[in-house]
C-alpha cells in the first residue's frame, strides 16, 4: 500500500472515531432538543460508526500496519468542541476542526510507523556479501 493510500485509510479511520465522539457528545447533552425518535436514531448511527471505525483499525492492523488504538480522550475532547461549533451553527470551523484533528491524528500514526524499530533476529547475521 503506497503512502497516499495509507494515509486516505488511516484518516477515514480516524473520522469514523471522531464522528462517535460527536454524536454521543450530542446525547449526552450538546443537543437538548432531539426528539426521542431522532434520539433512538442517532445513538444506533454512533454505534455504527464506532463499530465500523473498529473494523478498519482491524484491517489495517491485519494488513501489517502497525496501528495502535487511538487515543479516545483526545478524540472525546476534540468532538466536544466539534458539536459545540455546530451547536452555534459554525460548520465552516468545525469542519476546519475535524480536518486538523484527523490530519494530526495521522501524522502521529504515521510517525509512530516509520519510527517503529525493527526486530532483528539475535542469530542474525550482519555480514553483508557480495
Amino acid at each position: 500500500m503506497n503512502h497516499a493510500g495509507l494515509r486516505k485509510k488511516i484518516k477515514y479511520t480516524i473520522r469514523l472515531m471522531l464522528y462517535y465522539h460527536v454524536c454521543r457528545v450530542q446525547l449526552e447533552g450538546g443537543r437538548d432538543n432531539i426528539d426521542p425518535q431522532s434520539r433512538v436514531l442517532l445513538r444506533g448511527v454512533a454505534r455504527c460508526a464506532r463499530v465500523a471505525g473498529f473494523r478498519k483499525m482491524i484491517e489495517l492492523q491485519q494488513a501489517g500496519i502497525p496501528v495502535r488504538d487511538f487515543d479516545d480522550q483526545v478524540l472525546s475532547i476534540e468532538a466536544t468542541r466539534l458539536a459545540y461549533d455546530l451547536r452555534r451553527g459554525d460548520v465552516e470551523r468545525a469542519m476546519e476542526r475535524e480536518g486538523h484533528v484527523a490530519e494530526a491524528m495521522v501524522c502521529e500514526t504515521l510517525e509512530e510507523i516509520i519510527y517503529t524499530p525493527l526486530s532483528v533476529p539475535q542469530d542474525a547475521s550482519l555480514e553483508v556479501t557480495a
